[in-house]
């Protein structure tokens, strides 16, 4: 990635641009100066514990005495900043542009929305300067390429992905070459070798080794932007390369962190090339010249210059062949276009058709939220050493399915917002199974298993057995170290709000329960790479107030 520097946005951050101050002719400035930043810094707004973002064009705070107390500047700034959120619209709201407070529900929405309305070839909005520190009025591709850059710099390269893909999967298809052609090509190529599992190894050997890769079957709609971008751009150019990149970390998650998306993506191209190359006289459909054809070279392979594919706006319109993998039959020549919607994970998304009053609670109720309390078990029995030691349950998403089946034994209706939460299952294994083959399991190291079980060794593992294990493993945990069982850990009222890269689990203050506390597992967990396609942060918030009502959390199918 290309550095610049980045502006850190945690929750609770305040940044002014610009203030204008004006004092007493007795006054301190800096005594002003020290009662304005900590009022600032110690105001609270709706929602800003479990990630909401406010962005305010001006805020007027006359009246204030230079020697007024320190509960008078925090009360005031506090009341100010108050009304003003409770005016606050959507960013996503057509009228947010002409108005003085805007607000995002987080910082992955807030970085989405500036990419895409930049990608519509709209004008950037004030707020978009602040969020991607650009100077005011902007061009769009600077803007495109800020927002690209800061996705890949705060997300992990899955969710960044995830964003990039659902952005280009709800616009025209012409509209990934804009993208492509906001990114220069020298970033696209350091952002490929950055990524790049090679770089690792001696950057004197001009021939390093081939990894073990094949290529990835990308969904009809990832196809036709893929061969848009090599048509206009060529197939060995680092954009069209960084392109599948993209597409292949969305569709696949668990690639993106395997340490060979790069090489995966190669191959991909390559594959897509030969076939697109096999198909009846596919320049001329297309309207590109013959010439233009060129094998796919990358840097590591061979030192030559190869002729680039000529820039033709007339390609960026062009339908282009639908390219099938080998399981899709038949085979089908007669062009089409983009059809279908990348997948991406679950998130809330706001309705942005419709203005919102702002919320003191993100999210939605649940009767289950101590649910995600287990994830402190789990570690502590070496969730993270097991994925280590055998990627296999990584790509299985192991964390997802034993909370899942932990939910389950505990009564947790399938319908509960706490389970939404967890990215949906690639796989359609039936509950208490994990999708492994039977070389994974056959080849299952022991730190598989939790830390208080012994793995079998006289029969061989199996998938159940091993999703049992762990489930019997936690439940002995909590058991022992917290004197509670799952059930009583499990159900407990509380608010549950989750993206791409956070999950925040509020609960209220009042029934804070001191076995919880005691063990620990009220915690903030923070950063776990290993629970769910792009791993997740996350966070608990007790909180003083009014609670919304939550259905009952039982099912009677469960066990």
């Amino acid at each position: 990635m290309m550095q610049r520097a980045v502006r850190q946005l945690d929750r609770m951050d305040r940044h002014v641009e610009r203030s204008f101050v004006r004092i007493e002719g007795e006054a301190s400035r800096f005594q002003v100066q020290f009662a304005l930043e900590e009022a600032l810094r110690l105001a609270c707004l709706p929602g800003e514990r479990e990630g909401r973002i406010y962005s305010f064009r001006c805020i007027s705070l006359s009246g204030l005495s230079a020697q007024a107390a320190r509960s008078s500047w925090m009360s005031r700034v506090q009341s100010v900043l108050e009304m003003m959120a409770a005016e606050a619209l959507h960013a996503g709201d057509a009228r947010a542009a002409a108005s003085n407070a805007i607000y995002f529900h987080s910082h992955e929405e807030a970085i989405e929305i500036v990419l895409q309305s930049a990608l519509r070839g709209r004008a950037t909005a004030w707020f978009a300067a602040s969020i991607l520190e650009l100077e005011p009025g902007a061009s769009i591709q600077a803007t495109v390429l800020a927002a690209v850059e800061r996705l890949l710099q705060t997300l992990p390269l899955a969710a960044a992905a995830a964003v990039l893909a659902a952005s280009l999967a709800e616009l025209p298809n012409p509209t990934a070459i804009d993208l492509l052609t906001s990114i220069p090509e020298t970033a696209a190529r350091t952002w490929l070798r950055q990524l790049d599992k090679r770089e690792h190894l001696d950057p004197h050997n001009a021939t390093p080794p081939r990894m073990e890769a094949a290529s990835v079957a990308l969904p009809a709609s990832g196809r036709s932007l893929l061969v848009n971008a090599a048509l206009h751009f060529g197939w060995h150019n680092p954009r069209t390369l960084w392109l599948a990149l993209v597409l292949l970390a969305a569709e696949r998650p668990s690639i993106a962190a395997s340490g060979s998306a790069v090489q995966r993506a190669r191959d991909t191209v390559r594959a897509m090339e030969a076939e697109f190359m096999r198909l009846p006289e596919p320049s001329a459909r297309v309207g590109v010249p013959a010439q233009s054809r060129v094998s796919l070279i990358f840097d590591h392979e061979v030192a030559t210059t190869v002729p680039q594919s000529p820039r033709n706006d007339d390609t960026r319109s062009a339908r282009v062949p639908e390219l099938r993998s080998e399981s899709e039959a038949p085979r089908e020549t007669e062009l089409g276009t983009q059809t279908a919607r990348i997948h991406s994970p679950r998130i809330n998304r706001p309705n942005r058709e419709s203005r919102r009053e702002p919320r003191p609670l993100l999210g939605e109720p649940t009767p289950s939220a101590g649910l995600y309390f287990l994830l402190h078990a789990m570690r502590r029995l070496g969730i993270a050493e097991a994925v280590e030691a055998s990627p296999a349950l990584a790509e299985a998403d192991l964390a997802a399915h034993i909370l899942r089946d932990l939910a389950r034994r505990a009564g947790v209706s399938t319908r509960d917002p706490i389970l939404l939460a967890l990215d949906p299952a690639d796989d359609d294994s039936p509950p208490g199974e994990l999708n492994l083959a039977s070389e994974a399991l056959a080849a299952m190291p022991a730190a598989a298993w939790p830390a208080n079980l012994r793995p079998p060794t006289e029969r061989p593992c199996t998938s159940p057995g091993l999703l049992r294990a762990w489930t019997l493993g936690v439940r002995r945990w909590c058991r022992h170290n917290a004197g509670m069982s799952i059930e009583e850990i499990v159900h407990r009222p509380g608010v549950v709000w989750s993206s791409r890269a956070d999950i925040d689990v509020t609960l209220p203050l009042d029934q804070a329960d001191l076995r919880i506390r005691r063990a620990g597992l009220d915690i903030d967990p923070g950063w776990l790479p290993w629970l769910g396609s792009y791993g997740r942060v996350v966070r608990f918030h007790y909180h003083q107030g009014q609670w919304p009502p939550a259905s009952p959390s039982t099912d009677k199918e469960a066990c």
